[in-house]
């Protein structure tokens, strides 16, 4: 999705995307220009943004590496726009499915996020997921149309990428703050 703008080719006078005349001359108007960003890349720069200022100000009130985990911890997933947090707890959880509802593997051991946009929001039945390795939380994604991004990057399908905290991670346009707790 691009902000637009038409230009009068008469008058030079800049006028709002999808406007048939001109609002200065009345000449018609036949082309839009698309200008700015897209969605995604707009997205991608404030979760940069975000994600810079929670691991300085993490930094700051620690005193710390935040990003080194001694313990394995719980996982807590925070969505960006409505704050529901999920827990996923380190003792009982092996590997936990990502997706809404329709998927395959509709059980406890799924994430269904039918529910906070979860179509609308570009996620797969059967996104990806979290599994254990090495004493570390990590992500998979698993070939979704709308790919999986760990702090704005796009990461590979059926690779594992390990999680740290304070990440972003985004499935689909689905956004989360990743956070890890020992209780």
């Amino acid at each position: 999705m691009f902000l637009g703008k038409q230009i009068c080719n008469q008058c030079e006078q800049s006028n709002p995307a999808k406007t048939t005349y001109c609002t200065r001359c009345g000449a018609i108007l036949d082309e839009t220009i698309a200008v700015g960003k897209s969605f995604r890349e707009e997205l991608h720069e404030q979760l940069v943004k975000l994600q810079e200022i929670r691991r300085t100000q993490e930094f700051r009130a620690i005193g710390t590496n935040p990003l080194i985990l001694s313990t394995p911890q719980n996982l807590i997933l925070t969505e960006q726009i409505t704050g529901i947090e999920f827990i996923i707890e380190w003792i009982g959880a092996d590997n936990i499915l990502i997706g809404r509802t329709g998927s395959e593997k509709n059980d406890t051991s799924c994430i269904d996020l039918s529910k906070l946009a979860g179509w609308n929001g570009g996620v797969s039945r059967q996104h990806a997921s979290l599994i254990r390795l090495d004493n570390n939380w990590h992500v998979i994604d698993h070939y979704s149309k709308n790919g999986t991004y760990l702090n704005g990057k796009r990461i590979q399908p059926e690779t594992a990428h390990s999680l740290h905290d304070k990440d972003f991670i985004s499935f689909g346009y689905v956004n989360f703050f990743v956070t890890f707790s020992s209780e």
